[in-house]
């Protein structure tokens, strides 16, 4: 596989750019220390502990390949850990109350306190899209799990 069409599929199904890539490769290649196309688990995790990435652990050597894929792998999950308490963070501002679900009242009312303007009917009708049992309330849980896919940056 060529390089462009690996970096096309890495950039398709992962959260890293090409210029994440033209970034990554020569960092790859310095930590390469005797140039066999491969990081041994020290030299990759060196590579990973400049990147920020600390705690990644590596216990066999990788290619560049999977160096990259790593990369891109561990920035998803850190994007999702930040979009998931982004996302609970909002669910608490519209929470006011604290409790355990949000109504279909709740969440009209919050809504209209940030000026969006939408019927009673459509609030109760996204309260059904958001709640795995099609009631007029959901919980914190069923709210990230309804807006997790609609954030995510495009491929």
């Amino acid at each position: 596989m060529s390089f462009t069409s690996f970096d096309g599929e890495l950039t398709h199904t992962l959260p890293i750019t090409h210029d994440d890539i033209r970034i990554l490769r020569p960092i790859f290649l310095f930590y390469d220390s005797n140039c066999d196309g491969f990081l041994d688990p020290y030299e990759a995790e060196l590579a990973f502990c400049q990147l920020g990435y600390a705690d990644a652990q590596i216990s066999q050597k990788i290619d560049m390949a999977q160096f990259l894929r790593t990369v891109g792998v561990i920035k998803k999950k850190q994007l999702e850990k930040e979009l998931d308490g982004k996302l609970r963070h909002v669910f608490s501002l519209i929470n006011v109350k604290g409790r355990r679900k949000i109504t279909s009242e709740v969440l009209h009312e919050y809504l209209r306190s940030i000026s969006v303007s939408i019927s009673k009917e459509h609030t109760e009708r996204l309260c059904e899209l958001i709640s795995s049992q099609e009631k007029h309330e959901f919980t914190e849980s069923e709210f990230i799990r309804f807006l997790m896919p609609l954030c995510r940056p495009p491929p």
